[in-house]
């Protein structure tokens, strides 16, 4: 589990607002410790608004998928701060915990998947494994998702989410107001130590 302990604490309300109204981060945003920490590099606190207002706000991958993705970078990544808010905002557009559960072992024959839910879960693994996909994969995934608006989301958010997971993992960023770690069961991934010096 993440120390409780932050490395940059986050900045108190009117600090936050202030720094956000600066640099026009919406004003949402100031209730996120992501955004309370990244505000004390105002540039940073934008780089991430652009992130979540392009690719989840606006984006255009379906919203379900979306939220597999970045659950399931949130789980390979040990990103808990990310696992934690995109858990309540799987729950809010109407997934369930067997969906949500799912992509942490998405290989399983189990019913909470799909096909197609698990093909984009394979192109998120791969990307992650540095394998990106060819040609064939790209065509496949074109007709999955519906263009390549869809497609073009789907092929960067491994990156950054897995990223964003680092940085707030980094930073030992706490957990909202609300949120617990790993929800719904508290089973956080297992670490691997295979590459440590």
């Amino acid at each position: 589990m993440k120390s409780e302990h932050p490395l940059i604490a986050p900045l108190g309300d009117e600090e936050a607002e202030s720094a956000a109204r600066s640099v026009g981060v919406a004003g949402g945003f100031v209730n996120m410790n992501l955004f309370r920490t990244s505000l004390r590099q105002p540039g940073v606190a934008q780089i991430w608004a652009t992130v979540v207002n392009k690719l989840v706000v606006n984006g255009r991958l379906d919203a379900r998928l979306r939220e597999l993705v970045i659950l399931r970078v949130a789980w390979v990544s040990h990103g808990s701060y990310e696992w934690a808010n995109h858990y309540a905002y799987a729950i809010k557009i109407g997934m369930n915990d067997a969906e949500i559960l799912a992509v942490r072992n998405w290989q399983d024959d189990g019913p909470a998947l799909s096909a197609d839910d698990r093909r984009v879960l394979k192109t998120v693994d791969s990307i992650l494994a540095l394998r990106p996909p060819s040609a064939s994969d790209v065509a496949e995934l074109k007709s999955i998702l519906g263009g390549d608006g869809p497609l073009m989301e789907l092929l960067i958010m491994p990156g950054i989410y897995r990223t964003l997971s680092m940085f707030t993992d980094t930073l030992a960023i706490p957990l909202d107001d609300g949120k617990t770690f790993w929800p719904p069961d508290g089973i956080a991934p297992l670490i691997d130590h295979r590459h440590e010096a």
